[in-house]
């Protein structure tokens, strides 16, 4: 896993126009049924695919499978209404069922469990429900600071 090196005082605007690739269209349907905010069977942690390159750069998380399992565990932990099942519900589909580009590894597994413990640690609590949309104008370091997530950046 790398860590993003980005310039901290940039605003997150410009960080996720440098970061994103894939465009909400390309992503397919069985991720945006587990993973997206505007399906009716998202597990806890559902995203927008907007928030979700906002978190990659606020958790210093590159795009290597390691920092995907992270960072989509670190939302699930971070979600109140995360449970045990959910995660073993995410696993499986992302283990045996999701789309090769998109396919979590057996090694990936232990970033996405490191990802839970911290979400579940830090104070904010359900971060993928922010609309970071109204955010952008903000540096990473301040959004880091209020969300108190600058103790998880490596």
């Amino acid at each position: 896993m790398q860590v993003i090196d980005c310039n901290y005082s940039e605003c997150l605007r410009d960080q996720v126009m440098a970061f994103s690739v894939d465009p909400a269209a390309s992503i397919p349907w069985i991720v945006r049924l587990l993973e997206n905010s505007q399906s009716p069977l998202a597990l806890p942690g559902d995203i927008s695919l907007f928030n979700h390159d906002c978190l990659h750069i606020l958790l210093g998380r590159d795009r290597a499978p390691e920092s995907e399992a992270y960072v989509i565990g670190f939302t699930m932990g971070n979600d109140a209404k995360c449970q045990r099942i959910h995660l073993w519900i995410f696993k499986i589909f992302a283990l045996l069922f999701y789309p090769q580009k998109y396919r979590l590894r057996w090694s990936d597994l232990k970033e996405f469990d490191r990802g839970v413990r911290d979400g579940r640690q830090v104070e904010v609590k359900n971060l993928n429900q922010i609309d970071f949309s109204h955010l952008q104008d903000y540096s990473v370091k301040e959004l880091r600071a209020q969300f108190h997530l600058s103790s998880l950046i490596q």
